[in-house]
């Protein structure tokens, strides 16, 4: 099983996320628009692992949802990844404080602690709208200047995802959740 964990958004975030990609559609010859409900923001990348890692995973994200408290983010910019020709199209996050930073060094700490690899690469937090994005060359700016709203997302809980196909579709599904629940 492909596993990863991340944090979820309310149908309010994804409803605006999905209008981004509308905007962004009209701009692209073409491109892999992520699905509504597979909108979410990496934590952590686990990739495959055995049926016998998930309790250790589960726990993982029970220990971290104890130590860390719930928070607020906002969407920020739009962003690019270029590959060659094609793009990955991302929403940044603009981050109030380190709260967020905090969550994902507690999940590398827990997982290296259980023998996962470390990330190599420093964190760099943002949300996929599109990937193998070809824009049309006409609207390369508009795409850069495209102002997306600063929504506010309440982060509370966090989440194990599984990443699989259903009926040919990349599926991104819940397998355990947990309240954040830290007090200062």
């Amino acid at each position: 099983m492909r596993a990863f964990f991340a944090i979820e958004f309310n149908n309010n975030i994804k409803n605006y996320l999905e209008s981004v990609q509308n905007d962004l559609n009209k701009y692209c010859i073409k491109g892999n628009f992520s699905r509504k409900d597979n909108l979410h923001l990496t934590l952590k990348f686990i990739g495959e692992v055995d049926s016998d890692k998930l309790n250790t995973l589960k726990e993982v994200l029970n220990n971290v949802a104890l130590t860390n408290s719930p928070f607020t983010l906002y969407l920020d910019s739009i962003g690019k990844f270029n590959k060659g020709n094609k793009s990955i199209i991302w929403s940044g996050i603009k981050k109030e404080d380190n709260s967020l930073l905090h969550l994902y060094n507690s999940i590398e700490g827990a997982l290296s602690k259980e023998g996962f690899k470390k990330e190599s690469r420093n964190y760099s937090p943002h949300i996929t709208l599109c990937r193998e994005a070809i824009i049309n060359k006409g609207y390369i700016k508009e795409v850069d200047n495209l102002i997306i709203e600063k929504l506010p997302i309440e982060i509370k809980k966090i989440s194990l995802m599984e990443s699989t196909r259903i009926n040919g579709k990349l599926t991104y599904i819940p397998i355990h959740l947990k309240d954040l629940t830290w007090n200062y």
